[in-house]
């Protein structure tokens, strides 16, 4: 089998190399090749990057927000059917409860109790399930009895 002729050994890469001259505290001229990247080439590489992410940014948190969103939503559907479990075995609806740890034991459904939560969750005895972004007080969602689709206040109001 040849050997690939464009293939370059170390010795021919070093020789192809940009020299540099270096002096010597004697006056000795030694003249030495040096390979990488010149500052331009690495500053047009991260000016790119940097373009590159301030362009995908934006369309990143909409897809976020988006998708915390519909967490919301199927939490409020989850907290809705559970309620009205509740309400055919007892005949009335759960009481008004922040805790999550209530929540789960009295209404049979697993909401994360540790780690990260983007939500906090209300449960009212009017048969009204309430979501509220964690650090954010602009972001509310409700769900009541007869309702279809999520609205944007509390409950009650």
């Amino acid at each position: 089998m040849p050997i690939r002729q464009d293939a370059y050994t170390p010795l021919e890469k070093a020789q192809t190399a940009r020299p540099v001259r270096k002096f010597f505290s004697n006056g000795v001229k030694e003249q030495s090749f040096l390979t990488g990247y010149t500052l331009m080439e690495l500053l047009i590489v991260i000016i790119v990057i940097c373009i590159l992410t301030s362009i995908a940014w934006p369309s990143y948190t909409k897809t976020r927000i988006k998708s915390e969103d519909k967490e919301a939503y199927s939490i409020l559907f989850l907290l809705q059917s559970a309620e009205k479990n509740y309400k055919l075995e007892t005949g009335h609806y759960y009481g008004t409860s922040s805790t999550i740890a209530d929540i789960n034991s009295e209404l049979n459904v697993y909401l994360p109790n540790t780690g990260t939560r983007h939500w906090d969750y209300w449960v009212y005895n009017s048969g009204c399930v309430q979501v509220n972004r964690r650090g954010d007080s602009t972001r509310k969602w409700h769900l009541s009895i007869g309702e279809f689709a999520p609205l944007t206040n509390a409950c009650g109001s």
